[in-house]
């Protein structure tokens, strides 16, 4: 039970702060299936040490021997015991902590596995911040679905190829069929809003620079030593970017995107997933590469 209090806490103040927050999860593969699963979270200064704060002032939340845990302790437990939650043959390798150059205190893990087509991986994922990661990226209470790897060598044994199944779209259909369907077709219908001078326009910008400011979400697979053919959207290298976004570089381009993604917006439908990827290959050229998600159903990779 405190430990879910402690989490709690965790996802509440991040929500107050979400643009002081950077997750960054990288899965490397090799030619054999096995890898590695390296992952950061990253905290401004001012939010860790709220954080530490509330923590250290919270009754009951002691360690075995009574005494009060530290954050990083705390955090370093929780993430050893979310290893079973990435698969089978998955293992924890290392937990540290370190401040970076931009004033960031970094948690950086690392676990190791066996084989990749046993990884339970989503663009949830986040050890024990799973749930609260689930609640930014997903309304619904359903739980999003894990990437499907299916690997095998090529005929002559000269390459491995990785097949992933994307959930990206199975979830966003699945949670469109959840939500209950108005009562009122007046309900549908809402009246033009016509923003004035000076009022809520300039709020509404304000709490999105908020919103965004030092925000970073990346996910990526890096694979072996070169990536000989993909149909991934997305490629630096041998890695493929499943998702990247950049706060800062979306609220200084939000003049550009904003009107350009009404158009999609008019005709956006879960299933639609030619408009998805339309809108999304273009929301990453208007913001200069800042928001890039991988939205195809099957990603296929020839690697060595």
């Amino acid at each position: 039970m405190k430990k879910l209090i402690i989490w709690a806490v965790f996802g509440l103040v991040i929500l107050v702060t979400i643009g002081c927050f950077k997750v960054d999860i990288n899965v490397s593969v090799n030619p054999d299936g096995s890898g590695r699963i390296k992952q950061t979270i990253g905290l401004s200064k001012e939010t860790f040490e709220m954080l530490n704060g509330m923590m250290t002032a919270m009754p009951g939340v002691k360690d075995e021997k009574g005494k009060k845990e530290d954050e990083t302790a705390a955090m370093e437990k929780e993430f050893r015991k979310a290893t079973s939650s990435y698969g089978d043959g998955v293992y924890f390798e290392s937990f540290s902590k370190e401040t970076t150059k931009d004033g960031f205190i970094c948690f950086n893990v690392a676990y190791t596995f066996t084989d990749i087509t046993k990884i339970k991986l989503n663009p949830q994922s986040a050890g024990p911040m799973s749930s609260f990661m689930g609640g930014m990226s997903a309304p619904s209470a359903s739980a999003m679905e894990a990437f499907g790897f299916v690997l095998k060598k090529t005929v002559d044994g000269k390459a491995t190829v990785l097949t992933i199944k994307s959930p990206l779209k199975k979830t966003a259909v699945q949670e469109s069929k959840e939500k209950p369907e108005p009562k009122d077709p007046e309900q549908v219908e809402q009246p033009e809003n016509k923003e004035e001078p000076g009022s809520d326009s300039e709020a509404d910008m304000e709490m999105a620079k908020q919103f965004l400011k030092g925000l970073r979400i990346s996910m990526g697979l890096t694979c072996g030593a070169e990536i000989v053919e993909t149909n991934a959207s997305f490629r630096d290298g041998n890695k493929i970017i499943f998702m990247e976004i950049d706060g800062d570089k979306l609220f200084a381009s939000m003049d550009k995107w904003k009107g350009a993604m009404e158009k999609y917006q008019k005709n956006f439908t879960p299933d639609n997933i030619v408009n998805m990827k339309g809108a999304m290959e273009e929301l990453s050229k208007l913001t200069g590469g800042a928001f890039k998600v991988e939205l195809a159903e099957e990603i296929n990779i020839k690697f060595k």
